[in-house]
């Protein structure tokens, strides 16, 4: 019986298959976390240990394993260290264990150390308060009060505010207690192979999910049809839709899931099968001898998302033209918006496409950062994304620009994307290499061709 870790609970809020991967997969079906994933876990790194800093004195001992962790984190405990970080929580009885971020003590309640005990603090580097975080720091809270033979009414999870500061969110256990009881047992349950978990792309993330999606292409998950989402599935599965060919065949009804509704799912599982994208329904997009197809990138700087680029692909008749409006730095932004507005309102009457909504929420957002007038755009925007869910049924598992553009022929130079992106910029503000702003641009010019491309074959089929 394997040990039960804070890495299973939080995965286990995302993917309970990704649970089972970590006890039963072949190891070296395990990827290595991307660039733009080590990125975000040394920024989660770096504000802990800035957090860290905030307390006037703070206990950390080396060890050399988890064993030897815990009998030193006891120690401390039992010297009555203030802040203790870091440091190991082993519960045998039970079966858990894991490295809490921090122990803090309180003097409102005795414990088996003495007149005090210690209170739970779980640090995030993200500006929410997600699932996932309270239900890490309420695995992390079970396992104290048993230790110390107490368990406080309140832990706390400490998130980051877009200043760059720590927000510390006070929260009652009772509130949560059932629910990291009833996640322990299912993870018990998968543990002792009692629920064996569905590959269920739509969940899976890394650094499981290219064997996730080899297990569901095994299985013919149902999760690979598109719009077949986690709304969809908790109908499906019950009814014993499961597979993508008995999703192809469905004649219905199913309980929960609307009669048309079931028919597109059932079109998306026939084209997923057959390997062949077509319209269910038609598309009318506006007619225009000059369009306009456009594309953001931009990150989050000092917790402020900043946008860096706006690609812009300028199509008149038969004539293309890309054109790039960047900000090398955070200063440069609300030059490089006045000027793509301003080559935007060079063609009034054309229509602007896009790729999912965060283009039009990113010009609204500049557009007030700068006070700008952005409804002559806004009104012209057309997203593409939302056209396809609506009129689709896609020989892919997902709507996504690099899923669906690719299978209508698409390409990306150096197979990049929007997080390869972000990670870039961030290098490129260490060292001003121009290399790797015209990585990034290059990047956004495939982006909007792809746009463009999917607006044609939009408009080139027929229902």
């Amino acid at each position: 019986m394997a040990r039960i870790t804070a890495t299973m609970v939080y995965w286990l809020t995302k993917s309970p298959f990704m649970v089972w991967c970590d006890l039963f997969a072949p190891k070296e079906e395990k990827e290595e976390y991307s660039a733009f994933t080590r990125s975000l876990m040394e920024r989660g790194t770096a504000f802990e240990q800035l957090y860290d800093k905030s307390f006037p004195s703070v206990s950390h001992i080396d060890f050399d394993d988890l064993e030897d962790g815990f009998k030193k984190t006891k120690e401390l405990m039992k010297q009555g260290a203030d802040i203790i970080v870091g440091m190991p929580l082993i519960d045998s009885a039970h079966g858990l264990q894991g490295i809490a971020d921090v122990l803090v003590k309180k003097s409102t309640h005795k414990s088996v150390f003495g007149r005090f005990h210690y209170v739970v603090q779980e640090v995030k580097s993200g500006n929410e308060l997600k699932d996932e975080y309270i239900l890490q720091a309420a695995f992390y809270h079970l396992i104290i009060g048993r230790v110390q033979g107490y368990s406080p009414l309140y832990f706390y999870v400490v998130t980051m505010e877009k200043d760059g500061s720590p927000l510390a969110h006070k929260i009652e256990f009772e509130r949560y207690e059932r629910r990291i009881k009833d996640a322990l047992v299912m993870i018990q349950q998968i543990d002792d192979e009692k629920f064996v978990p569905p590959p269920n792309v739509k969940e899976c993330d890394e650094p499981w999910s290219g064997y996730c999606r080899k297990k569901a292409i095994e299985a013919d998950d149902v999760s690979l049809v598109a719009n077949a989402g986690n709304d969809k599935q908790i109908f499906l599965r019950p009814a014993g839709i499961t597979t993508v060919a008995k999703l192809a065949k469905v004649q219905g009804p199913v309980p929960g899931i609307a009669d048309t509704k079931l028919e597109q799912l059932r079109k998306c599982a026939i084209a997923f099968k057959d390997g062949k994208s077509s319209l269910i329904q038609e598309v009318k997009l506006p007619a225009s001898e000059t369009e306009l197809f456009i594309d953001f990138e931009g990150a989050d700087v000092d917790g402020v998302k900043r946008e860096y680029l706006l690609g812009v692909l300028e199509r008149c008749k038969d004539k293309e033209s890309f054109h790039a409006f960047v900000a090398k730095t955070t200063k440069e932004e609300g030059k490089m918006i006045k000027d793509a507005f301003a080559f935007l309102a060079k063609h009034p009457d054309a229509p602007i496409y896009h790729y999912a909504s965060y283009e039009k929420t990113a010009i609204k957002a500049l557009a007030d950062r700068y006070r700008l007038d952005a409804k002559p755009f806004l009104a012209r925007m057309t997203d593409l994304l939302q056209v396809c869910k609506r009129c689709v049924a896609p020989s892919t598992s997902t709507f996504q620009l690099k899923d669906f553009g690719k299978a209508l022929g698409a390409d990306w130079r150096e197979g990049m994307n929007a997080a390869q992106s972000m990670v870039l910029y961030a290098e490129f503000q260490k060292t001003k290499d121009a290399k790797l702003m015209q990585k990034i641009i290059d990047y956004n010019e495939d982006d909007v061709r792809a746009t463009a491309l999917v607006k044609d074959w939009l408009v080139n089929q027929k229902v």
